[in-house]
Parts: structure tokens; C-alpha cells; sequence
């Protein structure tokens, strides 16, 4: 038999009935099953729409000076109607991951605020010192980022954010009730447990810092100073002079007597080494007395010195007596 003639019977022979072909309800029944089997197991994946996509977008296409006084401006705008009409809730949502200087930060703080102002003031310093590591996970995302020409600026950013919250803290602390004792003790040992924990994660940033960022670290490590100081020294007010206190009241000279030093070896005023270290001999004094109290007043009477020499606004990183 040639080959023409095989094809040719091969194919007569597939559709006989009595050689096995499906009638065509059997196939209908089962295409359709067959559909259906593959249409719930496939899932259909859906991307989450967020507004910062389209902000992604324009920023990789349109030139950096066009984006920035033309296209942002109406961006802005269209996000604050898309607030007013599209959901609050899901424009936050979107924001969370947001870094300085993107599109949906502000949002972020925003949030952030009216969240704070819900809360009661026993409840704040807690909420603050969370919204204070959040500035921090800011910072080490700008940081670990590949490098872009405006990192230094975007990462000084972060860390002012950083000092910002920090200060909000030590206010916090200083402006609550003194009536209620067991709130206001309970607060300065978060924030002192805190500001132990930003110290160790601010050291850790340093390294390759150079320029406004660097300016902007030294400072943000000046208000972890202060916010752990007032710390302490409520600690001490409102829980007793006990071993564990003295060793937290020796510290904190400590960190003022280096403060004090780096000043004075930056500015060469040797009249602020010889001012502070009066003050704090008077505070090592009452410390081998166990006079908890007295030393923490010398404490922050030297800080605030140091505060006053680096030409510090004294509203705004002094410490409270």
C-alpha cells in the first residue's frame, strides 16, 4: 500500500464510530468542564492600583526641572482630589512604604498626626518613640538604596525627621502630668530603653556620612542625649535612688563630659571645658553621696551649657529643670 493510500484510510478510519470517535455532546460536555477546571485553578492575579505608580511613571519619563514646577504641582493637586472622592483609607494604605521625598510621604505624615491627636497623653511618649523608629527604618532605607545624586540630601531629610520626632518625645515627657506619678515613670523608662536603642542605630549609620548629612546625624545624636538625660532624671524623681539609678546617673555625666569635649575641641573654647566640668564635679560629688537627685540637676545644668555653646536654639533642645 503507498503512502498516499494509508494517510488516506488513517483518516476515514478516525471518524467511524465504530472506531472510537466522541460524539459531539461528549466533547461539548467535556470542553466545557475542561474550561471551567482551568479557570479556577489559573487565579487571576490583580496588581493593587496606588497613585504613586502614576507618579513613578511621569518622574522616569518627563525631564527633572519639567516634573518639578510643571508636572508635580498638578500631581499634587489631582492626589489631594483623589483623597476627597477615591478613599482616604486606601491612599494611606498606599503611603506606608513612602520614603521623603516621594510622592505619597506627606500623606504618610499626615496620618501619622491625626493619630497622635487621638491619643491620650499617658499613651503618646509610647506612640512617638514608634513613629521615631519609623523615621530611622526611613533613614537605613534611603541609605541602603543604590545611590542616586540626591541621596545626601534625601538621607539629611530622613535624619531631621528623625530629631524632629526625638524632640517630640523629650517634650512629651517634660510636659506630662507630675500628678501621676506611675504614667509619667513608666514613660521615661520607654524612652530611656528608646534612646539606648537609637544611640546603638545612629553609630551604625554614620559610617560614610559625609557633608549637611553628616551635620544632620551629630544633631539627631544630640537630641537622643537630651531626650535620655530627661529620661533619667525623671526616672530617678519618680522611682527612687536605687543601685540600677546610680549607674544610669553615671552614665549620663559621662555622655555630657564627651559632648563637652568634641565642643570644645570643634569651637576651641577652652572657658566651656572648664564651666562644664565645674558643674560636673559637683555632680560626681553627689554621686559618691548617692544624692541621685542633685546629680541630675548638675547633669542637665552642664547639657544645657554644652546646648548653649553650639549656638542651639535653647526652646528647642534644652532640657527642662
Amino acid at each position: 500500500m503507498k503512502n498516499n493510500d494509508l494517510n488516506r484510510s488513517l483518516k476515514q478510519l478516525k471518524n467511524l464510530k465504530s472506531a472510537g470517535l466522541p460524539s459531539g455532546d461528549f466533547v461539548a460536555q467535556n470542553r466545557e468542564i475542561l474550561m471551567m477546571q482551568i479557570k479556577n485553578s489559573a487565579g487571576e492575579v490583580k496588581r493593587p492600583f496606588a497613585p504613586a505608580y502614576i507618579w513613578k511613571a511621569f518622574e522616569s519619563i518627563v525631564p527633572e526641572t519639567t516634573f518639578r514646577f510643571v508636572v508635580r504641582p498638578v500631581l499634587m493637586g489631582l492626589l489631594v482630589l483623589g483623597i476627597a472622592f477615591g478613599g482616604w483609607s486606601a491612599t494611606v494604605k498606599a503611603s506606608q512604604d513612602s520614603l521623603p521625598g516621594d510622592a505619597l510621604y506627606s500623606i504618610k505624615i499626615m496620618a501619622e498626626n491625626a493619630q497622635l491627636s487621638l491619643t491620650s497623653s499617658e499613651n503618646k511618649v509610647s506612640l512617638q518613640t514608634e513613629l521615631a523608629e519609623k523615621r530611622l527604618a526611613e533613614m537605613r532605607a534611603i541609605l541602603e538604596a543604590p545611590y542616586t545624586e540626591d541621596q545626601e540630601e534625601r538621607t539629611k531629610t530622613a535624619v531631621q525627621n528623625f530629631s524632629k520626632q526625638v524632640k517630640a518625645v523629650q517634650t512629651t515627657l517634660e510636659n506630662l502630668d507630675s500628678n501621676k506619678s506611675g504614667a509619667v515613670l513608666e514613660a521615661a523608662k520607654i524612652v530611656d530603653t528608646k534612646t539606648a536603642e537609637y544611640t546603638i542605630a545612629l553609630e551604625g549609620a554614620k559610617d560614610g556620612l559625609t557633608g549637611s548629612a553628616m551635620e544632620a546625624m551629630e544633631e539627631a545624636t544630640d537630641a537622643v542625649d537630651n531626650a535620655s538625660i530627661k529620661a533619667v532624671s525623671v526616672i530617678i524623681k519618680e522611682g527612687g535612688e536605687s543601685g540600677d539609678n546610680a549607674s544610669k546617673a553615671e552614665e549620663t555625666i559621662k555622655i555630657v563630659e564627651e559632648k563637652a569635649q568634641n565642643v570644645a575641641t570643634s569651637t576651641g573654647s577652652g572657658t566651656l571645658t572648664e564651666e562644664v566640668k565645674d558643674v560636673l564635679d559637683k555632680a560626681k560629688t553627689a554621686l559618691d553621696n548617692n544624692d541621685l537627685n542633685t546629680v541630675m540637676d548638675k547633669v542637665v545644668e552642664a547639657k544645657n551649657l554644652v546646648n548653649s555653646a553650639t549656638g542651639a536654639s535653647a526652646s528647642s533642645t534644652n532640657i527642662s529643670e
